[in-house]
């Protein structure tokens, strides 16, 4: 289905009239909290006895749904507000906090035991649904602010050009996010389960990342076909590749928050670019510290 046709059709779905104001209140997430142990260098991570790799890969089956089922939610309000729009959001709300829910029930109905847990050096089973719920809505809220951030920071209706190529980024964002995770998953994956060198381990995380990068080069093909370079850098203050390159990065905090590793870790954030980053509360890429978002980036509470 191309971009446009996916938009109207999420049209067709979708309830009652948000407010003006939903669209920023979407893009601003509350940032999670690890106090899981120090990550472990990638030559001493994995090979696990049978048991704590099935909870290792529970927690990344958990996480994995959780962020695919929250970005297709998610993103369909996005798509809503972009044609100008409707959308329940008190509903999409209810229906991301039941996946969250289920995620984390899966995780305590495979790791059962403290050697489990702390085996993947996390503190108890709380902590890993914790991690779950953190990759869940980090990540779609990072990928997703990012690919929609033009609809929130322009007035007024785009024009169909714009919104096709605001949909498009949206599209290949969901795409890149799912192709990131799977890459990074079936990496982990095999390495927590199985008796490798480094040398091998660190074959496996480049392999992924390969993956990774032809996903990318395919997806800025495609998504050139919808968005001229001038159009695009006007959207979105970057050039299409550099998009990509930043949405397979905040993927990546998948790999850092559900594998206690240190190889494969979230890029350092950079406030005041105006994209809302895993580790930000908000980014509106303006000066001003008295706005809805500080120059900390992190949402304004005015007093009383």
């Amino acid at each position: 289905m191309t971009p446009v046709a996916r938009m109207r059709a999420i049209r067709l779905r979708t309830g009652p009239i948000v407010s003006a104001g939903l669209l920023g209140a979407m893009l601003i997430w509350r940032a999670g909290a690890q106090a899981h142990g120090i990550p472990r260098p990638l030559a001493f991570w994995g090979n696990y006895a049978r048991d704590i790799a099935q909870c290792q890969q529970a927690i990344s089956h958990a996480a994995t749904q959780c962020v695919a089922q929250a970005l297709d939610l998610r993103g369909r309000c996005f798509e809503v507000m972009l044609g100008g729009g409707v959308c329940d959001s008190n509903a999409t709300q209810v229906a991301v906090t039941a996946v969250i829910v289920a995620a984390q029930r899966e995780v305590a109905e495979v790791c059962r035991t403290q050697l489990q847990i702390q085996s993947l050096l996390f503190i108890d089973v709380a902590e890993a649904q914790s991690a779950v719920y953190t990759t869940c809505v980090e990540v779609s809220a990072a990928t997703l602010s990012a690919a929609y951030a033009p609809v929130a920071s322009r007035s007024g209706v785009l024009d169909a050009a714009d919104q096709a190529c605001i949909s498009a980024a949206g599209d290949a964002t969901e795409r890149l996010v799912r192709s990131t995770i799977r890459a990074r998953r079936r990496a982990f994956d095999f390495i927590a389960a199985t008796d490798l060198t480094a040398s091998r381990k660190r074959q496996r995380v480049a392999r992924s990342a390969t993956q990774i990068a032809r996903r990318q080069a395919r997806l800025s093909a495609a998504l050139q076909s919808w968005c001229t370079p001038d159009q695009f850098a006007e959207l979105y203050r970057l050039d299409i590749a550099a998009f990509l390159a930043h949405i397979a990065g905040q993927a990546d905090c998948y790999t850092e928050f559900v594998y206690i590793q240190a190889a494969v870790t979230c890029p350092a954030y950079v406030c005041g670019n105006g994209l809302r980053e895993t580790g930000e509360q908000c980014d509106d890429g303006n000066p001003i510290d008295d706005d809805q978002c500080t120059n900390a980036c992190r949402v304004n509470h005015p007093p009383g």
